[in-house]
Formats: structure tokens, sequence, C-alpha cells
């Protein structure tokens, strides 16, 4: 028995780590309530991006759905309106201006800016989140023919949208009798 070599162990190893590593509770709290000041600091901003963002998005949606109309219109030679939805999901009637609630882009067989049950639905764009208000220049559908004109045209139409987060955050979107859109960060722009 002699012969085995005899292994002397630090003492920490035999009775435990030693002393505990970590944070202490104060240390803790500290770090907490500076996260706490930068992220109040983080949050107005944060706030105001998300407004801009909901707004661009709707731009871009419009923008894009009018863009879409037009080139249906031509591709298939036939009248395809677009128009604002009421609070039911169906086309509103021509002096509705509200355009938050979404809208419908459709075949217009009889070119009157209402869906009938003969017409199909190209796309419905149900509201958008985050808008208090989009509103268009002219009230009702808008309807672009086979040659890609768009009725009612005169001088074209534009949309105002505005954030429900904050009304400071508003967009100006200009459609051409010609279909041509365009967005503005100033909503107070006037149309070209």
């Amino acid at each position: 028995m002699s012969d085995s070599p005899i292994i002397a162990l630090p003492r920490r190893c035999i009775h435990g780590l030693g002393r505990a590593r970590g944070l202490t509770m104060v240390e803790l709290l500290t770090v907490i309530s500076i996260l706490a000041i930068l992220l109040s600091l983080a949050t107005p901003s944060f706030v105001r991006l998300i407004a801009d963002w909901r707004v661009s998005t709707a731009a871009t949606a419009i923008g894009g759905d009018m863009r879409m109309a037009r080139a249906e219109a031509m591709k298939r030679s036939r009248a395809v309106s677009i128009c604002p939805l009421d609070g039911n999901g169906a086309c509103g009637d021509a002096s509705a201006n509200d355009w938050a609630n979404g809208w419908m882009v459709f075949f217009d067989n009889n070119n009157d800016g209402v869906r009938d049950e003969n017409e199909d639905a190209i796309r419905i764009q149900p509201a958008l989140p985050g808008l208090a208000a989009m509103t268009a220049s002219l009230a009702g559908a808008r309807t672009f023919f086979p040659n890609g004109l768009m009725n009612p045209g005169g001088n074209g139409l534009d949309y105002t949208i505005t954030s429900s987060a904050t009304n400071t955050v508003a967009r100006k979107v200009c459609v051409s009798t010609t279909g041509r859109t365009v967005s503005f960060n100033d909503s107070s722009t006037t149309c070209p």
C-alpha cells in the first residue's frame, strides 16, 4: 500500500468551488435601472419609426394597386375600377372618400364604379393598421379604361395618409390621369 502515490487535492476542490461568483443584488439592480433609462430614451423615436413605416406601407400599397388596375385594364382590354371599402367590406357609394377601411380592385363591366355580382375582384386590400385617415381629393371609385386613362381624371387626384400614432407623420400620393403615381413625404405638397 505504500507504493501508491498520494495525490493532494487543493482544499477548494474538496470543499466545493470556494467563494461563489456572480452578481450581487445591488449590481443587478444597477444594471436593470440603466437599461430602463436607455429604453425610455429610445421608445419615442421607435414609435415614430413604426408610424412612418405604416404610412409608407399604405402609400406603397395604394400606389401599387393603382398601377396594377391600370395594367390589368390595358392587358385585358376591359375597364378596371378601384373603390374604397365601407365598414362591411363592400364598395362604398359615390360619395365615399375614406380609404382607411381598405379598397378593392375589380373588373368593372358596366363602368359604374360599383362591383356587381358578375364582376370579378382582382384584389381586395383590407384596412391597414395604424392609419388615422386616408382620404382622396375626389370621392368615389376610380376607373381605368383599356387605353390606360383614369376616370374621373381631371387633373388627377391625390391621397393624404395620416398616422394614428402621431398626426405629424403624413404622406401624399399623387395619381395622374395616366395612372402615374408619385409619393411625397410632406402631405402639404401640391401634386404635379
